[in-house]
């Protein structure tokens, strides 16, 4: 899954822009994976469209990015097995954030 943010944060990012993952722990003691580029973002109505399975958002940086459309379709889905949640922030010609939200049960217990 981070392999697959990693490399849509590369290629959709501009020029000089920056990558930054973070991982936090959860109230719940859950964790929380954050992945925000600075690159061109996509409009709010297009998330549809970028989970889709060979999804790809038609804007002028991304008709030149080879790619298959699969990465948060395959992010999204190893997420949902394993019963987190995938969050997606969107800031226009800013960048994009995704948090992968782990439950508890599958974060390692402290002891």
């Amino acid at each position: 899954m981070l392999f697959n943010l990693l490399s849509n944060a590369t290629k959709f990012n501009r020029d000089g822009g920056e990558i930054l993952v973070r991982v936090k722990s959860r109230d719940d003691n859950g964790i929380a994976i954050v992945v925000n580029d600075t690159g061109c973002g996509f409009e709010l109505d297009e998330t549809d469209t970028a989970l889709m399975p060979f999804g790809r958002i038609q804007n002028p940086m991304t008709k030149e990015t080879q790619g298959t459309g699969l990465g948060l379709p395959i992010v999204q889905a190893l997420m949902t097995l394993h019963n987190g949640r995938l969050g997606i922030k969107i800031e226009i010609h800013e960048g994009t954030t995704i948090t992968l939200e782990f439950p508890t049960e599958r974060s390692l217990k402290k002891s």
